[in-house]
């Protein structure tokens, strides 16, 4: 009798649901790292247009207002023009960069004519499981910090 080689039915199944085990816990943590970096992103993006706020506040020599809306990802902009549209209101939605971004309250950031704000600020921004706080000190030193990251762990 002649004993043939190669694989059977039984060890090809098993080789498979190996590798797709594998690939699955792969394309999850890819899904982690990418909303991490988005939401990275979105703080640092934060970040800088406060600055750009901050600077034409000064420029102008008139206050420019930052309103964030509660559970939303929308902040208005007054005392500068829209650079996109000058005629329309300044929105900008943060969700283009970050999808499911959202303010935790109601804050409003004014800088005045010398570019400081009126008063100190933190902002709570929650995307992806992570929350970042975007902080802007009465001297008008604006940061970021990731409070806690993904699964509630602190940053």
């Amino acid at each position: 009798m002649k004993r043939r080689s190669g694989i059977s039915l039984v060890e090809l199944t098993i080789v498979m649901l190996v590798i797709g085990i594998i690939g699955g816990m792969g394309s999850l943590k890819y899904a982690d790292a990418l909303d991490a970096h988005r939401s990275r992103q979105m703080a640092s993006l934060l970040t800088e247009s406060l600055e750009q706020y901050k600077h034409g506040a000064s420029i102008r020599s008139a206050n420019v207002t930052v309103t964030f809306q509660k559970n939303k990802s929308i902040y208005t902009v007054t005392g500068l023009p829209n650079p996109s549209h000058p005629s329309k209101p300044y929105l900008v939605d943060l969700a283009t960069i970050c999808p499911g971004v959202r303010a935790s309250d109601n804050d409003v950031i004014t800088f005045n004519g010398f570019g400081y704000p009126t008063a100190a600020h933190t902002v709570e921004l929650k995307a992806g499981g992570e929350k970042w706080h975007v902080k802007v000190a009465a001297d008008g030193q604006i940061s970021a910090a990731l409070q806690t990251g993904p699964g509630g762990k602190q940053g």
